[in-house]
């Protein structure tokens, strides 16, 4: 019976000159993701190795992932968001910016990614160096410090 069925699309795909969808196939946006998580990995610190092993993966299938070459899937997604501190919905959003801002919970707004990053690694730093990176921060906003400056 399943292979009757089978038949059946695959003539009426054929009769109607339309591609057979592929579940396996990647996709832009695939590429695109990868995209998103190469540069959440970047931002992190971490390196091919130690997200493969938090993921519990080979380097070589971050590779595959970040080029977009590999598909994720929406557990992994969930899985590299724990392990790299950022809802998994960042992988989902997409604009041509790397500091696309990202809905987070914690802090009720939306963080870039690069802010992202510098609060979990603020929330790693020891007391003293928190209270350095503050004091370096009032300074740059009280001398009006900015990029395009």
């Amino acid at each position: 019976m399943a292979s009757i069925r089978s038949q059946q699309t695959s003539a009426f795909h054929k009769s109607h000159d339309l591609e057979s969808p592929s579940p396996k196939r990647v996709t832009a946006i695939d590429g695109q993701i990868g995209e998103r998580l190469r540069a959440a990995r970047v931002a992190s610190g971490l390196t091919l190795d130690e997200l493969a092993g938090a993921l519990g993966v080979s380097y070589q299938l971050i590779q595959k992932y970040e080029c977009g070459a590999t598909r994720l899937s929406a557990a992994r997604l969930i899985e590299a968001g724990r392990a790299l501190s950022v809802p998994p919905s960042y992988f989902l959003t997409f604009d041509d910016g790397a500091d696309q801002p990202v809905a987070d919970a914690e802090v009720g707004g939306t963080l870039s990614a690069n802010k992202h990053c510098a609060i979990r690694m603020i929330t790693d730093a020891e007391e003293a160096d928190v209270d350095v990176v503050r004091q370096l921060l009032q300074r740059l906003k009280r001398d009006g410090f900015s990029r395009a400056g």
